[in-house]
């Protein structure tokens, strides 16, 4: 994966998955770290559908990305004929080689355009990763660590964005980078986080 400067590249779509967006909302700073960033924003109409789904289970989330969308700082878009072909490609077959809506029309979306798959499930980067090692995929706490966004919230905020993300979204975290992420948040708060690994909630 190839994507250390996308941050200064305008041009560079982030398409973003169902994860993504729980865990942006759950930040509480959503809008703010999104104008941060100089990319476009996009879902595609099945993450809005799971989303719309979500509500009946007394989630918000779809509410407040149609806020997001609404206020034009995240578009929503559908997928054209390669897309939706890449797209049915990844939810046939066999369970482990196959993804949800969401995930399968993020990637779709971003297979068709040249775009950055911003995805947190684990089986679909590795699935994006083996079927289109051309695309790049990050993760909500790459996006929540650059530079851009760190500056828009400022030290505590951005501190309390990330704690707040794994506190009630539960973000996932690749066990690689979970001792910088405590390193950020600090020792006491990492032991309320229950997507930190065990030995960095050992205080609780």
């Amino acid at each position: 994966m190839n994507y250390p400067g996308f941050l200064i590249d305008s041009d560079v779509v982030l398409v973003n998955d169902t994860s993504f967006v729980i865990n942006l909302n759950a930040t509480g700073f959503s809008d703010r770290i999104v104008r941060a960033m100089p990319n476009l924003f996009v879902v595609t109409e099945d993450v809005l559908r799971e989303l719309k789904d979500g509500s009946d289970n007394g989630h918000d989330d779809y509410e407040k990305l149609k806020a997001l969308i609404d206020m034009k700082s995240v578009n929503s878009v559908n997928l054209r004929k390669r897309g939706r072909d890449i797209y049915l490609s990844l939810i046939s077959g066999s369970a482990s080689q196959t993804l949800g809506d969401g995930e399968a029309s993020t990637i779709a979306y971003a297979v068709e355009i040249g775009g950055i798959a911003v995805i947190d499930d684990k089986k679909a980067e590795k699935i994006c990763q083996e079927k289109f090692p051309q695309i790049s995929v990050v993760t909500t706490f790459d996006l929540l660590t650059q530079g851009a966004v760190k500056k828009a919230l400022g030290g505590n905020q951005h501190k309390e964005a990330i704690y707040n993300a794994l506190r009630i979204a539960r973000m996932r975290i690749p066990n690689k980078r979970q001792e910088h992420v405590v390193k950020l948040i600090g020792e006491s708060l990492a032991t309320h986080c229950p997507s930190l690994s065990h030995k960095y909630r050992k205080l609780i």
